[in-house]
């Protein structure tokens, strides 16, 4: 009886292996480690900065990452620095950043998988107590992919209390064609990075595309646009950039009190319909046009011609009197009414049609 019963519990053992509890899902693909992670640090905002793999929904790609863990830890300066793997514990757990699953709607026959780099962001916000002015924050990141994790990621370090020099005598110009912002250079090997803000200085934006090494930086001038700028000492060590405080907004509104050129090489000439005029355009780039000015005899006064002002670079006078002598001029007007100075004055003596000018008619007469 016992040699007959052990074939059926041998039989109810194989039976029950592997059957016990709820079935567990596969895991996923094991994450990679975060590229590019980079700090940038402005006041008491710490901004972290890195890229992971996104796949492709369109190509079906896999995802490997789920999510990024942020871990920071602040300690005294003098005390020794913490390595990855004690800096990346519970108790340090900053924030858990989600990855977007997919860059694109997925379609119904994917090609071949891909993935592509997305950026996340992360803005750790210090509270900086007296006692904690010296002190070091120190940041490590990883990749979580289900219940798989990346390599930690190298540990970037920011003081809490940034000092750097605050730029002076910050001063906003403009001319008809710049508008330029300068500043004290501060001491030797400083560099700058320029924002643009409101009155208030909200709204910080860099206008900069890198560090300046001279303390000055110029725009086009737009005429009635009112712009504030910031200026900023900035210190960049390997992938942290620290930028300091600035001075209140230096703000100016560019105001068109800029002439034209004035038109040169005008030419009168007299003619059966009346007296031809023609200048050399002026070039600004906000032309509204010319304004012909008239005088009778060798020294009249001025007077406009034209009520408006004319686009052309030529204009005929069918209001001079035959046999009277003029003195003409052209003057430039832009947009802004700004009146350019007089060009040239061109004497001639009007005639009408019918008038013999040859030389035998001119001693006849």
């Amino acid at each position: 009886m016992r040699q007959a019963a052990w074939p059926a519990a041998i039989a109810i053992t194989i039976a029950a292996c592997g059957h016990k509890g709820s079935p567990q899902p596969p895991d996923r693909p094991a994450p990679p480690a975060v590229e590019a992670f980079v700090i940038e640090k402005t006041g008491p905002a710490v901004v972290l900065r890195f890229t992971v793999p996104i796949p492709d929904a369109e190509t079906g790609a896999p995802r490997l990452v789920e999510r990024v863990e942020v871990y920071a830890l602040s300690k005294p300066a003098a005390d020794p620095a913490p390595t990855p793997v004690e800096l990346a514990v519970a108790a340090h757990l900053l924030s858990r950043i989600e990855a977007p699953a997919a860059t694109k709607p997925p379609q119904a026959a994917p090609p071949v998988a891909e993935l592509v780099s997305g950026t996340l962001t992360f803005t750790d916000t210090l509270t900086v107590p007296a006692a904690d002015a010296a002190a070091v924050r120190y940041y490590v990141v990883q990749a979580v992919n289900g219940r798989r994790r990346g390599p930690l990621s190298r540990i970037l370090k920011v003081p809490v209390a940034a000092l750097l020099d605050v730029p002076t005598n910050v001063v906003a110009q403009y001319d008809e064609r710049t508008l330029s912002v300068s500043w004290s250079p501060g001491q030797a090997g400083t560099r700058f990075v320029l924002d643009e803000t409101d009155a208030s200085g909200a709204g910080a934006k860099h206008v900069t595309p890198a560090p300046l090494e001279v303390a000055k930086f110029e725009v086009p001038v737009e005429f009635g646009k009112a712009r504030c700028f910031v200026v900023r000492a900035i210190q960049i060590s390997g992938d942290v950039t620290l930028i300091g405080d600035g001075a209140a907004p230096v703000c100016v509104t560019p105001v068109d009190r800029f002439p034209p050129p004035v038109p040169a090489d005008l030419v009168a000439v007299a003619g059966d319909a009346g007296v031809e005029v023609s200048w050399t355009a002026s070039a600004a780039g906000d032309l509204a046009g010319y304004v012909v000015l008239r005088g009778e005899g060798a020294n009249g006064t001025l007077q406009p011609l034209t009520p408006a002002p004319v686009t052309a670079t030529t204009y005929r006078d069918q209001t001079a009197r035959s046999g009277v002598t003029y003195q003409y001029a052209v003057k430039a007007v832009d947009g802004a009414g700004n009146e350019s100075g007089l060009s040239n004055r061109y004497p001639v003596t009007a005639r009408h049609p019918g008038d013999d000018v040859t030389p035998r008619a001119r001693r006849e007469r």
